[in-house]
């Protein structure tokens, strides 16, 4: 693989993993399914203003993956239109840290089964 496409993927997973961190923001939405508020409510209203921020952090946050010649110039992201109908309403479940470890018996090249 060249280094043009390496770093072009290194930089959009590091996108996709930034994205994810600022989605969740450390406050996850979850009453929904108790049935106190519906994750749907103005929710263009709060897409808006989640790419407001994102924009503000690119162009003035110390921590910003920008350099600083680059936050000059930077008007903001370009961002798809907003379209409800490819919304998904969901939870995020922790994945078990202690996990049991699971074994099956797979064939080998000689024929016999070994436990793996």
């Amino acid at each position: 693989m060249c280094k043009k496409n390496l770093r072009n993927r290194k930089w959009l997973l590091s996108s996709v993993a930034c994205l994810y961190l600022f989605l969740l923001d450390g406050k996850p939405d979850l009453a929904f399914p108790d049935g106190e508020n519906n994750p749907m409510e103005r929710r263009e209203e709060k897409l808006r203003v989640f790419r407001e921020k994102r924009d503000q952090f690119f162009k003035k946050d110390p921590y910003s993956p920008l350099k600083e010649a680059d936050r000059k110039k930077f008007n903001g992201l370009f961002y798809y239109p907003i379209d409800l109908k490819y919304a998904m309403i969901g939870s995020i479940e922790r994945y078990p840290v202690d996990l049991k470890p699971l074994y099956a018996n797979l064939p080998t090249s000689k024929g016999n089964e070994k436990n793996m």
